[in-house]
């Protein structure tokens, strides 16, 4: 299965960046790091398993680990090869990502960050459907 573009999404204007996983295959782990003092997603880095079956850890994405705040690890454990993300849906504001959920065909992960949105966040939700081919 080949990878989908979207984005890019938020704030790029406020020192964000675009990234790309370039295809590295399946998802099978999703590593979320967020600020319980900030109430804002930290990080995003994910876990892939390629044609041959071996596991590709993908950069770090978002914001280094700042250890004046207190942080939260969580980490989502799909059902490879069954389990398959369906949609991603959350809160961002100019400063960064404030909520993010992950839906797949057999679970819902998440809110993680904050889950009580502030009347600025703007949602996200990307629709990605649940066809495994």
């Amino acid at each position: 299965m080949e990878m989908i573009k979207v984005g890019p999404i938020g704030g790029k204007t406020t020192g964000g960046s675009v990234w790309d996983e370039k295809g590295e295959g399946e998802i099978a782990k999703i590593f979320v790091t967020s600020g319980t003092q900030t109430n804002f997603v930290l990080s995003l880095q994910f876990l892939f398993v390629d044609q041959n079956g071996q596991f590709i850890l993908s950069d770090r994405h978002g914001a280094q680990y700042n250890y004046s705040y207190t942080t939260t690890f969580n980490t989502v454990v799909l059902v490879y090869p069954s389990e398959l993300l369906i949609e991603i849906k959350g809160t961002y504001y100019s400063n960064g990502l404030r909520s993010i959920t992950f839906v797949t065909n057999k679970d819902t992960y998440g809110p993680y960050g904050s889950a009580r949105p502030m009347i600025v966040d703007r949602e996200i939700d990307f629709q990605i459907g649940n066809d495994p081919s």
